[in-house]
Formats: C-alpha cells, sequence, structure tokens
C-alpha cells in the first residue's frame, strides 16, 4: 500500500526537528508527489509539529556551543 505521508514525516520528526526541505526530500525519496508532500508539510506546519523557526533556532544553539567548545 501507499505510505502515508504525514506518518512518515512525523517519524522523522521524533528523532529530532528538521527543516521542511528536509522533510520534503525525505518524502520525496519515499515516492510521495509533490501536491500530497506540500499537503503533508502545510498540515504538519498547522499544527506545529514542523516548525523551520524553532529548527534554525535549535540548529544555532548547536553551531554555538560547538564554536565555544572549539576555543
Amino acid at each position: 500500500g501507499e505510505q502515508d505521508p504525514i506518518e512518515l514525516a512525523a517519524r522523522a520528526l521524533q528523532h529530532r526537528d528538521r527543516s521542511r526541505r528536509d522533510l520534503e526530500e525525505r518524502l520525496a525519496r519515499a515516492g510521495i508527489d509533490a501536491d500530497t508532500r506540500n499537503d503533508a508539510l502545510e498540515t504538519l506546519e498547522r499544527v506545529g509539529y514542523l516548525d523551520d523557526e524553532r529548527f534554525a533556532g535549535a540548529r544555532a544553539d548547536v553551531i554555538g556551543v560547538a564554536a565555544q567548545a572549539a576555543v
């Protein structure tokens, strides 16, 4: 059967925040068509599972810690 794009994306988000682009690429590799991917990603954004601002903030924190450790 066809895989549920929201379920696939939610599973990927269980481990860590991901960017919308990262999730879109994962869904494309899973064979999900563009319209279905877009609908799924919009749904995930609406319910708060997908948040590029939160992802960017978390990434900036990691980079800041790594930069401090390198000093």
